[in-house]
């Protein structure tokens, strides 16, 4: 073998490492993406999500909805906002995840990157997770988040079974009722899927108190 022939069998032997790498780091976001995407649907829409998921699925695969499009032209009757405020949002993240699943099995790997990406900046706006940065009361907000965070960490902590948390997602639920009471108290007005979304976040952002909790790691 020439060494031409060795270096791009070596590139090509890379590649597929990195597509098995990509598609590990993706696999939980992903899921993470679609319950929050179920929930939304399902418990706060109030809709039937394999119905809405079957439909949009189905024009991802005729390329009726595609990648290249503007999220305004994408063809959905579902596309009514009028009946909640989140909706428009939630269908929008949808669409981009089922996308991202249609260019993984095409192998389309820095298309799929940029889907997934796209899919959870519109499931926080959604969840109400992220926010636009619009006013200039945000640094009040900062502070009182973190707060917050402080109470949800303690809650993470006091909760917390002998063998550790096995999920984010797992501890958030055993810990709503707690935190229902302190979204109440704090007055930070959340539904329970805004709340349930924010501490799966705050759990995993790397350096913070909650993540620090849900670790077993603060003091």
């Amino acid at each position: 073998m020439t060494n031409s022939s060795q270096n791009l069998a070596q590139a090509l032997h890379e590649l597929e490492q990195l597509k098995e790498e990509l598609q590990t780091n993706w696999k939980d976001e992903r899921l993470r993406i679609e319950e929050s995407l179920c929930y939304l649907i399902t418990q706060v829409i109030r809709e039937d999500y394999n119905h809405i998921k079957n439909s949009i699925e189905a024009q991802v695969k005729t390329g009726e909805t595609c990648k290249d499009q503007k999220t305004s032209q994408w063809v959905m009757s579902e596309f009514d906002s009028q009946t909640h405020p989140a909706r428009e949002y939630t269908l929008i993240a949808l669409t981009y995840l089922l996308l991202f699943d249609f260019e993984c099995q095409n192998g389309s790997i820095a298309s799929a990157s940029k889907l997934i990406c796209h899919a959870s900046h519109f499931e926080g706006y959604a969840s109400g997770v992220t926010l636009p940065r619009i006013n200039g009361g945000a640094r009040g907000r900062s502070k009182n988040s973190q707060k917050n965070q402080n109470k949800i960490a303690v809650l993470i902590s006091s909760l917390r079974p002998t063998e550790g948390w096995r999920k984010e997602r797992d501890a958030a639920n055993c810990i709503y009722e707690e935190a229902v009471k302190l979204n109440k108290n704090s007055s930070m007005n959340l539904t329970p899927s805004q709340l349930t979304n924010l501490m799966t976040k705050w759990m995993k952002e790397e350096g913070s108190v909650c993540r620090a909790a849900f670790l077993g790691t603060s003091e």
